[in-house]
């Protein structure tokens, strides 16, 4: 499947779910989290897939603030919404910064 994305020009704020997405993800504890917090503080959204759920984030580039992470994607999580249909979050860090945020849907459950 191919994928388009939309720039957002100037990137947004994340909305609501987005938000409480993130602060779930973030209030797990793993290698790196305490520079992710500080980075979620300006985190926007610069980019979004008009085929699934993708977001591309942008952050301020301050390089103090890198995360040391061990693995790109340094956490996941999996929530039903209210649809019934299984969602998996993956959190993308490259160079210890925000770089992507993937929802991946899965189908209903019958």
């Amino acid at each position: 499947m191919q994928h388009r994305s939309v720039e957002i020009s100037p990137p947004r704020i994340l909305l609501a779910e987005e938000r409480a997405a993130l602060d779930y993800l973030l209030s797990a504890d793993f290698p790196g989290q305490s520079m992710l917090l500080i980075q979620a503080e300006s985190v926007r959204v610069s980019e979004e897939c008009e085929d699934c759920k993708t977001i591309k984030l942008a952050v301020d580039q301050v390089l103090d603030h890198a995360a040391q992470v061990n693995r790109r994607i340094p956490i996941e999580a999996e929530e039903e919404d209210m649809d019934g249909v299984r969602i998996h979050f993956l959190l993308h860090v490259i160079k210890g910064l925000w770089m992507s945020w993937k929802y991946i849907g899965r189908t209903r459950r019958q």
